[in-house]
């Protein structure tokens, strides 16, 4: 069950209004999505420090920095999201269940030499991704990149569409279950 009706309004109504621009231009991969989220990960962390040098929020910048479990989980949760607006995936590649969560398995051995690590600077890229998608993307993060790797695992541990998926053989997280899903949380009624 879920807790809240909308997540964030503000991320759906952009989402609506921009997304709608982007849907004829081809998709980027989930590897592209990925490094674009890693380069705004610290576009957004560089932000924040530049406004938090001598002040307590710094503990919280901390927790902006991504990794590679935390990247799986945001990377879910945009796909999730233009899959409840805009009735389409952001990208095409498949996202599967496994024991922490949804995972992309092409994004997965693209990033797995960080493990635990934070994934550094140099291996992020707006490269392919249309300005639109890299706003929705931005927004995306700052809605989902305030929380640690665990807090996004054990929230996407309580959604439907993983917790179907986890004993399914193959583990592929269907993505009209994650739209019918996500759709009331995303989209105002």
């Amino acid at each position: 069950k879920v807790e809240n009706n909308v997540y964030c309004t503000s991320l759906t109504m952009y989402t609506q209004a921009a997304m709608s621009t982007a849907t004829t231009q081809q998709r980027p991969s989930a590897i592209q999505v990925a490094k674009c989220l890693v380069k705004i990960s610290h576009d957004e962390q560089e932000k924040l420090l530049a406004l938090a040098a001598d002040d307590p929020m710094k503990d919280f910048v901390h927790k902006q920095k991504i990794d590679h479990l935390k990247l799986q989980k945001v990377l879910y949760f945009a796909q999730a999201i233009n899959l409840a607006v805009n009735d389409e995936p952001l990208f095409n590649d498949k996202i599967e269940a496994w024991p922490l969560g949804p995972v992309v398995p092409s994004v997965y051995q693209a990033f797995r030499q960080f493990g635990a690590q934070w994934i550094s600077r140099d291996q992020g890229t707006d490269d392919g991704i249309d300005e639109q998608r890299q706003e929705f993307l931005r927004q995306v993060w700052l809605e989902f990149g305030k929380y640690t790797a665990l807090q996004l695992v054990e929230m996407t541990h309580k959604h439907e569409p993983w917790i179907k998926a986890k004993d399914r053989p193959g583990r592929v997280i269907d993505e009209q279950e994650m739209k019918e899903f996500y759709r009331p949380l995303f989209v105002p009624a």
